[in-house]
C-alpha cells in the first residue's frame, strides 16, 4: 500500500462518516435542525450510537462537523471545476456555484435551515471573510461591507434557489450568468463610489 493512500481502517471511517453525514442530512430536511435525537441519526446511518459518538459526541460536534466537512467537499469540487479561476471575474464562477447546488439540493436545503436556526454561523462567517479579502483591494471602505452583503446574497443558494423556482425557472448556467453580470455591474459602480453605495439624485424605477 502506497503510503499516501488511506488504510482500510482510514477507508471504513470515512464509510461510516459520509453515512452519519447523509443520514443527518436527510433528517434536518425531513424534520427540521431539532426534530430529531441522534439516536435517529445512528438508526438512519445503519450504525450504532455508540459508533455515533465516537465520531460526534454531541449534537453540536454533529452539526459542525456535517457543515465543515460537507462544505469542504463542496468547494473540493468548485475548485476541481474552476482550477485558478476561483475570483469573482471569472464568468463561469457561479454559474458553477449554482449547477455545484443543483446537484446537492438536500445538502444545501439542509444548510439553509441549520443557518436560519443559527446553527451553522462559523461557516458562513468563513464564507463572508473570504469574499470580503477578495473585495477590498477593489471597493472604497465605506462601500465595502455593503458589496460583501450584495455579493454573498447573490452567489447564495437563496438567490439560485428563488432563480429556479417555477415562476422564473432559469436554468443553473442562464441564473449563473445573469447574477454574474450583476456583480460585474456592481463592482464598476463600487469602484466609483467615493462613499457609501446609493442611487443617483435621478435614478428612478
Amino acid at each position: 500500500m502506497s503510503p499516501l493512500e488511506p488504510s482500510l481502517r482510514e477507508q471504513q471511517a470515512h464509510h461510516v462518516r459520509s453515512r452519519l453525514r447523509n443520514a443527518f442530512v436527510h433528517l434536518v430536511v425531513e424534520r427540521g435542525p431539532d426534530g430529531f435525537p441522534l439516536t435517529d441519526v445512528a438508526s438512519n446511518a445503519g450504525v450504532s450510537e455508540r459508533t455515533l459518538y465516537r465520531y460526534y459526541p454531541n449534537r453540536e460536534a454533529l452539526i459542525e462537523g456535517v457543515v465543515t466537512e460537507e462544505l469542504s467537499r463542496f468547494d473540493e469540487e468548485l475548485g476541481r471545476r474552476l482550477g485558478d479561476r476561483s475570483d469573482l471575474s471569472n464568468p463561469e464562477l457561479v454559474t458553477e456555484t449554482f449547477a455545484v447546488f443543483e446537484e446537492h439540493a438536500e445538502l444545501i436545503a439542509a444548510a439553509r435551515m441549520l443557518r436560519t436556526a443559527g446553527l451553522d454561523t462559523a461557516a458562513s462567517a468563513r464564507r463572508t471573510d473570504a469574499a470580503r479579502a477578495e473585495l477590498e483591494p477593489h471597493v472604497p471602505g465605506e462601500a465595502l461591507e455593503q458589496m460583501v452583503g450584495l455579493i454573498r446574497t447573490l452567489m447564495g443558494s437563496d438567490v439560485w434557489l428563488r432563480l429556479s423556482e417555477d415562476d422564473i425557472h432559469l436554468d443553473s448556467t442562464s441564473a449563473g450568468h445573469a447574477v454574474h453580470w450583476a456583480i460585474q455591474v456592481l463592482l464598476r459602480e463600487a469602484a466609483k463610489a467615493d462613499g457609501p453605495l446609493r442611487p443617483s439624485q435621478d435614478w428612478q424605477l
